[in-house]
């Protein structure tokens, strides 16, 4: 669990390095610049005080979902990455690798990851995918990837 923006800050350096690991088609930007754009925007107070209307700031915390799905798609979407729902969090295995990819790990001391399942929702659901794609849409145009 993160404690101080400089934990964040190590975190995110250590979720740039790994996602080099990933292999997908590009885009317009890189996983390793979308990574640190989008964690730079979710340790910012301001966005989580417009976002939940809540003053009890916790980096990472609420962004596992809209990151994820940003993420998703705008790097390859469903050909090269799952999107997994577990106990109150989301995250991504990118298909080809079978690797978890966890762009909010740190919010989290230990997070049991075998009890995740496919999410089914996106794509099904259209208002809870539009719902989704709306608040991606507004993290990644606060972060300025949008």
């Amino acid at each position: 669990m993160i404690k101080s923006k400089e934990e964040f800050y190590v975190g995110t350096q250590k979720l740039v390095k790994l996602s080099g690991d990933y292999s997908f088609i590009q885009y317009r930007f890189s996983l390793p610049y979308i990574i640190e754009k989008l964690r730079s925007a979710i340790s910012d107070e301001k966005l989580y005080n417009i976002m939940f209307n809540d003053n009890k700031h916790n980096m990472g915390n609420g962004f596992c979902l809209i990151a994820s799905y940003y993420i998703m798609k705008n790097t390859g979407g469903s050909d090269i990455w799952s999107l997994i729902s577990g106990p109150l969090h989301w995250w991504l295995i990118h298909k080809p690798s079978g690797k978890i990819f966890d762009i909010t790990y740190d919010q989290w001391s230990r997070y049991d990851y075998s009890k995740g399942k496919l999410e089914t929702r996106i794509g099904k659901s259209q208002i809870f995918t539009n719902e989704v794609d709306k608040q991606a849409m507004f993290l990644a145009k606060y972060a300025g990837l949008e």
